[in-house]
């Protein structure tokens, strides 16, 4: 079945004969109404349906304890930068080394896991900074 807007297809879908069946493309629903756990079940359901070999990769990483939600994000991310056909030979790679995690992945485009670190000073006692208030009246002068 192939929907069409004018002369541009927009869509197309493998017909079905089941009776009552509804059949959800998870591309097809609108992004902005989405929550962020939504978004990204959505991502890792495109970047799992990307080729069979990121789909064991991801089924794998989950069986090493990793979160395959969050390796889909940075995956998805990557296809920003990287082909897609290149993100498939690492994700193979992995699997044939034995080691589906995303670390071993972002090693071979030599890149580390972005993990957000926590802001300190580098001198504790300034978290501790008592002051006595003054009126607005002080600062007009």
């Amino acid at each position: 079945m192939k929907i069409y807007d004018g002369e541009k297809q927009v869509a197309s879908h493998p017909r079905s004969f089941q009776r009552r069946a509804q059949i959800i493309n998870p591309l097809h629903r609108s992004y902005c109404k989405l929550s962020v756990k939504a978004k990204m079940q959505r991502i890792h359901t495109v970047i799992k349906d990307l080729h069979p070999a990121i789909s064991d990769f991801l089924v794998k990483n989950q069986t090493c304890g990793e979160d395959p939600q969050k390796t889909a994000y940075e995956i998805f991310r990557l296809l920003k930068t990287h082909s897609r056909g290149m993100l498939i030979s690492i994700a193979s790679e992995c699997l044939t080394k034995k080691s589906p995690r995303l670390r071993t992945f972002l090693s071979y485009l030599r890149m580390e896991p972005v993990e957000t670190e926590t802001v300190q000073p580098q001198n504790g006692e300034l978290l501790n900074i008592s002051y006595n208030p003054r009126g607005l009246e002080e600062y007009d002068e």
